[in-house]
Parts: structure tokens; C-alpha cells; sequence
């Protein structure tokens, strides 16, 4: 991504660059964050790492719970 202009300028073939991101779905945040404390740590731990979203299985079924209800 860095040296992509100039990589397309410097030749005649056609391509493109992409930044995809990352998921990971692990664990219960809901039983494993039973505290204040450990939900803080783990928010601030999610929220450091770029280009990756971390999730729950509960918040990801929580997220697909709400479009089913938006779709309904």
C-alpha cells in the first residue's frame, strides 16, 4: 500500500491494491468479562489493534439478532 502509486506508475500492467481487514470471532465476552476491570482491558486490547475487529460469539449473534430485527 505504501509504494502502490508508484509501483502502478512504474509499469504498464493494470492492478489494483486492497487493504482488507481482519475478523476474529473468539470466546464469550459476555462470560469472560465478568467484571468491569477485565471488560475495560479487553476493550482497550480491541481497540489498539488495527486492521483487526475482535468479536464475541455472543456479540456477533447479538449484531445478527439486529438485522434480523431490522429485516423483519
Amino acid at each position: 500500500m505504501k509504494n502502490f502509486h508508484q509501483l502502478r506508475g512504474d509499469s504498464d500492467a493494470e492492478f489494483t491494491a486492497s487493504n482488507p481487514s481482519c475478523l476474529v470471532i473468539a470466546g464469550n465476552v459476555a462470560l469472560e468479562c465478568d467484571d468491569k476491570s477485565k471488560k475495560r482491558t479487553f476493550d482497550l486490547f480491541r481497540a489498539s489493534i488495527h486492521g483487526v475487529t475482535i468479536l464475541g460469539y455472543d456479540e456477533l449473534f447479538a449484531k445478527i439478532q439486529c438485522l434480523l430485527d431490522i429485516v423483519e
